[in-house]
């Protein structure tokens, strides 16, 4: 476990319960990093407190949450498909030197 101080701002927390959706959140936040924390004992309150923003992502009823890796895979796909295409385009097989 790192210093959440030595990553890059905004940052965004991923949480079970209690934080604004995650398409809300990302409305007025472009995060560069992005804090989960255990599947039950979730983020500290130091990591909490350095974060712009916590969101949490729907889940149907009966579901008590998501997978932390499951979380953290939607919101980085998210955040990604928001930012728009990579500097590079995308990527083909004519690109491919093989």
């Amino acid at each position: 476990r790192g210093d959440v101080s030595e990553t890059p701002a905004p940052r965004l927390a991923l949480g079970a319960h209690g934080g604004d959706e995650l398409e809300r959140v990302l409305d007025g936040l472009d995060p560069r990093t992005i804090c989960v924390g255990a599947e039950r004992d979730g983020l500290d309150r130091e990591t909490l407190t350095a974060c712009a923003a916590t969101a949490t992502i729907p889940v149907r009823d009966g579901a008590e949450s998501l997978n932390v890796a499951v979380a953290a895979a939607i919101a980085l796909y998210r955040v990604c498909s928001l930012a728009g295409p990579t500097p590079h385009g995308p990527t083909t097989e004519s690109d491919d030197d093989g």
